[in-house]
């Protein structure tokens, strides 16, 4: 095992994992790792798996009601809940998604 890997390791045994790689995630990267698969990297969900984020969005369009979707899901859907997503992952997709819906600027 290499130096950093002894010392990642090392540091996930006092830091959650998942914070101390995502710290340095941008909104666009949480996007590809978690949404992109169902929603498209644009957003628009060219498989018909998930909601076109550039429509409006039945449950809203607000940062709060998008980060409430992401951390809870949809229940009856396929969109799942994200419980153990960091709060400011949570915040930085909220806010990007809205960034990308279109009906949120009108």
């Amino acid at each position: 095992m290499n130096r950093w890997r002894t010392l990642s390791l090392g540091l996930c045994l006092y830091l959650p994992c998942s914070s101390l790689l995502a710290a340095d995630k941008t909104a666009r990267e949480l996007f590809s790792n978690y949404c992109a698969a169902c929603h498209g990297r644009d957003g628009t969900a060219p498989t018909g798996l998930a909601a076109n984020l550039h429509r409006p969005l039945k449950r809203g369009n607000s940062v709060k009601a998008i980060a409430a979707t992401i951390r809870r899901g949809v229940p009856g859907t396929q969109m799942p809940p994200f419980p153990d997503l960091a709060a400011a992952d949570v915040e930085k997709l909220a806010e990007y998604v809205r960034a990308m819906n279109a009906v949120a600027h009108r």
